[in-house]
């Protein structure tokens, strides 16, 4: 829960308006039995298609990795026991692939003067490079 929530939470309960559930069904005022039923209903009344539940959680650990959070910590947000089952909800694409590789060439550039400024003196190799496609 992020802090914004939280604070949403404390004001709510503070004022005596948010006694016992959070969400409830508008239509029984009791907690929702089915949260697959409810989250679809919704989906379909605000016109949206094709999204999953499991989408929220793939989009929140996508995001999380795009701000720069680390896969461990995202791993133990999720409620993962391993990494490799976070890195089955981690979505990445053609850009996302096109900045990593180029963070890694901009570190490899500013790299080659502090670590290689003998070999880069001497006239000696000091980088080699690769050749690949990202898909």
């Amino acid at each position: 829960m992020n802090e914004t929530v939280y604070q949403e939470l404390k004001e709510l309960f503070r004022n005596g308006e948010g006694e016992g559930l959070v969400f409830v069904n508008s239509k029984t005022g009791k907690a929702f039995v089915d949260i697959r039923r409810a989250f679809y209903g919704a989906c379909r009344r605000a016109g949206i298609k094709n999204l999953l539940l499991l989408d929220l959680r793939r989009t929140f650990a996508t995001r999380l990795l795009q701000v720069g959070v680390d896969i461990v910590t995202v791993q133990h947000l999720l409620g993962h026991t391993s990494v490799t089952t976070t890195q089955i909800y981690t979505m990445s694409n053609k850009e996302e692939k096109k900045r990593a590789v180029s963070l890694l060439e901009e570190l490899n550039w500013r790299s080659l003067s502090t670590y290689c400024p003998h070999e880069k003196e001497e006239g000696r190799p000091f980088f080699t490079t690769y050749s690949f496609s990202i898909n």
